[in-house]
């Protein structure tokens, strides 16, 4: 036995016997892993032109990645919907308004790290929202709205 693990090589075929019995053959998998999409809608944010609506490299202009941008939102979200006397789970049942105000705070922090960058930024940006839905007959729907945009000088 301690010869075998002197030479992990020799596991090898005592691995492959247990792999094949268990039906596992990365990356050809039986456990369905990714196999299906959540029935629950998968949501995301993203970085728009604020006159266009043409979304923007949100990593690119601000350093913020995609994925990253959603989870800092969503805390953002949800301190706000404790503010509000909501529990924290229950970020999605913030009026749209607070939605906004809290999407148009944080076009202003992206606005100021992508600021930090020295990058060419548009004049004006929006925060997107895309959502991912599963629709009976096993074929997806995806809806893109804009939650907010920065204000110009002057506006209201």
């Amino acid at each position: 036995m301690l010869a075998l693990l002197k030479k992990p090589i020799l596991l090898l075929p005592l691995f492959v016997i247990i792999s094949r019995s268990v039906e596992e053959a990365y990356p050809i998998s039986h456990f369905p892993m990714y196999a299906t999409l959540d029935r629950e809608p998968v949501w995301y944010v993203y970085l728009a032109d604020g006159e266009t609506g043409e979304a923007l490299p949100m990593e690119h202009l601000v350093g913020v990645r995609p994925a990253a941008a959603k989870k800092m939102f969503r805390t953002r979200l949800r301190k706000r919907a404790e503010v509000e006397g909501l529990k924290k789970d229950d970020y999605e049942l913030l009026p749209e308004s607070a939605r906004a105000e809290v999407a148009r705070a944080f076009l202003g922090f992206l606005r100021k790290r992508g600021e930090g960058m020295a990058l060419d930024l548009p004049s004006r940006m929006a925060l997107g929202y895309g959502k991912i839905m599963l629709v009976p007959g096993e074929k997806t729907d995806e809806v893109l709205s804009v939650i907010a945009t920065e204000k110009v000088d002057g506006e209201l």
